[in-house]
C-alpha cells in the first residue's frame, strides 16, 4: 500500500484517484516484462517500460471500502473501535489508509451523480 500511495494516487482540483499503470510496448508490439530470458532488465528501462494515466478503473471502488476495513481491524491500537473511528485509535498507516479509502469512495460517488 505504500507503494500505492507514493506512486499511484492523484489529486485532481477537488477528488482523490487512482492512476493506472499501463505497460510499455517494444517497437515489435510486445510488451516490456520485467524478467526477459531470466535477466533483470535494468532499472532505467522499467521507468521507461511503465507509464501512469490519470484515470481511475471502476474496480478501484473496491479499494477504498478494503482500504478503511483493514484500518479498523488490523491497523487499530485500541479495542473495540468507535464507528466510524477516531483518529486517535488507528495508528499512523491506519489513519493514512482511512483518509485515502474515504476519499477513493468519495470519488467513485461523484463519478456516478447524474441527472439521470
Amino acid at each position: 500500500m505504500q507503494a500505492v500511495h507514493e506512486q499511484l494516487v492523484q489529486k485532481g482540483t477537488k477528488l482523490t484517484y487512482t492512476a493506472e499503470l499501463i505497460p510499455g510496448r517494444q517497437a515489435d508490439g510486445q510488451m516490456y516484462a520485467l524478467l526477459c530470458n531470466y535477466l533483470l532488465v535494468s532499472l532505467t528501462q522499467i521507468n521507461r517500460a511503465w507509464w501512469l494515466s490519470p484515470k481511475q478503473d471502476h474496480l478501484v471502488c473496491f479499494l477504498g471500502g478494503s482500504l478503511m476495513l483493514g484500518a479498523t481491524t488490523t491497523e487499530s491500537i485500541s479495542s473495540p473501535i468507535s464507528t466510524p473511528p477516531l483518529a486517535s485509535e488507528l495508528s499512523e498507516s491506519g489513519q493514512k489508509n482511512w483518509k485515502l479509502g474515504y476519499e477513493l469512495i468519495n470519488t467513485c460517488m461523484d463519478t456516478y451523480e447524474t441527472a439521470t
